[in-house]
């Protein structure tokens, strides 16, 4: 009986596996006809949100399990217990700011409470006052701001109870709003996402997929630009899978307006309290070309350059319970991700559960 159970298991796993490579597949045949690198908008979007997945080199489709979720697979959202604040900003270069905040909670039957998750979240982009020129001249015409935003509500469902396999699911919807001086532009747009974790090769592992920004091109007067639409399939070694308390991430991402992206990340944990992070984003040529000067034709081969796609960091979580009675947990990450010749850049996310 249980010989027949594992069977049925395998071959439940075996249509699950081809489900998601052929998902992924379709979507690269729909979106074979790239647009190219610069030809789409509200590129605010493809900004990676929270620092825990920035320390992991951004491979985080599959690992996911908190109110970040809403940005990276809302099926991670599952992965919530209790209620759960997430506030995250990203001291980017050239005096840009950028800003996520995210809440998720889990409601369902008393056996089963994280059967459903509802998360929402808003993302804000800003920079400061630029000079207005409309002809060739030297003469400032005065100055004009630019800003981002998408405020975005996401649900998830975990579905053993119907598939007779720990699949979770999750669909977000957003809406993004664009502000260049005094024109605006907004588009709407739904992400889809699912995790899988399983034990293969006699290791526990997770398996995640998302697709992000399918919507409404961003219109600006006459001229429309479709969104970044991002397809991601990942997998990770569930810590505590080895001898050490490690867990390991890879994704794996394409998108309609750059090459394939490899991101692989590591995480480290030193008991319950801290945990060390280190990560690598294999980015496309194009901006790689930019953040060394290549675009421009002076390529800076620096120590700043050579640096540029990994990513490190580390988290620590405070159990409230020490200062107050409460069950509570406070948590700090923190994540330092260089840009090469534009700088250096610094995400810091508080989360707090209850």
């Amino acid at each position: 009986m249980a010989s027949q159970g594992n069977k049925t298991d395998s071959q439940a796993s075996s249509r699950f596996f081809g489900f998601l490579a052929f998902l992924f597949t379709t979507s690269i045949i729909i979106n074979s006809q790239a647009y190219g690198a610069g030809t789409t908008a509200a590129n605010f979007l493809k900004i990676p949100c929270g620092a825990r997945a920035a320390g992991l080199g951004e491979a985080f489709t599959s690992v996911v399990d908190d109110a970040s979720a809403v940005y990276w697979n809302a099926a991670g959202l599952t992965g919530v217990s209790g209620y759960q604040l997430l506030v995250s900003h990203n001291i980017w270069f050239q005096n840009i700011n950028h800003s996520y905040a995210a809440f998720a909670v889990p409601f369902g039957s008393y056996a089963n409470p994280n059967k459903n998750t509802i998360g929402f979240s808003m993302t804000y982009l800003g920079m400061d006052e630029m000079e207005r020129r409309t002809s060739n001249t030297a003469a400032s015409e005065g100055s004009f701001t630019a800003s981002d935003m998408a405020v975005s509500m996401a649900y998830a469902r975990n579905l053993k109870t119907e598939l007779g396999l720990p699949i979770s699911a999750g669909i977000t919807g957003k809406f993004i709003r664009q502000t260049i001086d005094r024109y605006s532009a907004e588009a709407y747009a739904a992400d889809l996402g699912l995790q899988y974790p399983v034990r293969a090769f006699s290791m526990p592992l997770k398996f995640g997929f998302a697709v992000q920004n399918v919507g409404t091109p961003v219109k600006f007067i006459e001229e429309e630009y479709p969104l970044p639409v991002i397809y991601t399939v990942g997998v990770s070694l569930v810590p505590g899978g080895m001898v050490l308390p490690l867990g390991v991430a890879l994704d794996v991402s394409f998108s309609n307006d750059t090459e394939t992206e490899w991101k692989v990340g590591t995480e480290y944990f030193m008991g319950e309290v801290l945990s060390l992070r280190l990560g690598y984003s294999d980015r496309n040529q194009v901006t790689r070309s930019a953040v060394s000067g290549g675009s421009l034709g002076n390529i800076q081969d620096n120590g700043l350059t050579k640096l540029y796609g990994f990513m490190a960091g580390f988290g620590v979580k405070i159990p409230l319970s020490r200062l107050m009675n409460t069950e509570s947990t406070l948590g700090l990450d923190y994540a330092f991700v260089p840009y090469g010749d534009l700088g250096n850049t610094h995400r810091i996310s508080l989360g707090l559960k209850w």
